[in-house]
């Protein structure tokens, strides 16, 4: 699938000025898709489809928490795109779309308000999301770097391939995606046939085994955030990650996560949590206690 994502800023520091700016947002990812398409609620209070109310809510967590600086993000149009040839299978399964959706909710913003609806008007079926800027009952912003996101894009992808294998013309952020390889910029496509031509020449890798070890990545890059949200200490953070298989190393100043079964070790900067991981041990006394030098 393809993943795509804008954000609309605010220009000013007059929050009045954006009391439509939900309502028109809904309005426009609802602009072409029936009623009786699939809608995705996240972290709402409402379940009902009612627009209005859903502005309202989203309206309302943004005024009372939003930062009063210039240029900050007022809310987040997304879409997931899946192939042409995925989508009578999709037809005929729109659990699936709802189950996609709702993990990329998850992924994308666990903390913050959203909002999605399928769409199957056009050949390749779709789901528009909007996410509030700021987090749900906080001033914190929901941004994430170019590198968290494309962490993100490939995470939805592992899981779509591990759950829903059928769907296999909508995996497009794998190494070895080719069908969708017009669309990549020329200096992508030059990346993907060097890294191709290396990987043929040397024989050590195959493109699936490059998929494969991605895949490892991001269900690594996974399990430790959900550890992190969830810990309340850095004893209990190491008692989680051990429960998952993984074990926290640091070599130099680098820190990172063993898989105990594989032995592959990946860096906590690789896998985009290192902010996270930091917090904790900024905030805690026994990090020296937390980690061993592999």
């Amino acid at each position: 699938m393809i993943i795509k994502s804008t954000s609309r800023k605010a220009i000013t520091s007059r929050s009045s000025r954006f009391a439509h700016a939900f309502e028109e947002a809904l309005h426009y990812v609802n602009r072409g898709s029936q009623q009786e398409q699939p809608t995705i609620f996240h972290n709402l209070d409402t379940n009902r489809d009612h627009l209005p109310v859903i502005a309202q809510e989203f309206w309302e967590n943004y005024d009372q928490y939003h930062s009063k600086q210039k240029n900050r993000v007022v809310l987040f149009h997304e879409f997931l795109s899946f192939a042409i040839k995925d989508r009578q299978s999709l037809l005929d399964n729109p659990e699936i779309l709802i189950d996609i959706g709702q993990k990329w909710a998850e992924l994308r913003a666990m903390d913050a308000l959203g909002y999605g609806k399928v769409h199957v008007d056009q050949e390749h079926i779709h789901i528009h999301f909007v996410f509030s800027g700021n987090r749900v009952g906080s001033s914190r912003q929901l941004r994430v770097t170019k590198q968290e996101f494309k962490a993100l894009q490939h995470q939805l992808e592992c899981y779509q391939r591990d759950r829903y294998p059928h769907l296999e013309h909508s995996d497009f952020y794998s190494p070895g995606h080719e069908s969708q390889k017009g669309k990549r910029s020329n200096a992508e496509q030059e990346k993907y046939r060097r890294e191709k031509n290396e990987i043929l020449l040397s024989g050590k890798k195959t493109v699936e085994k490059r998929r494969l070890s991605l895949c490892e990545k991001d269900k690594a890059a996974e399990l430790v955030r959900e550890c992190l949200s969830l810990s309340v200490s850095q004893s209990d953070l190491r008692e989680r990650l051990k429960t998952v298989g993984l074990v926290l190393y640091r070599r130099g100043k680098a820190f990172g996560v063993k898989d105990l079964k594989t032995n592959r070790k990946h860096r906590l900067k690789t896998l985009g949590v290192l902010k996270e991981f930091g917090k904790i041990i900024s905030h805690k006394k026994d990090k020296e206690l937390l980690v061993i030098d592999l």
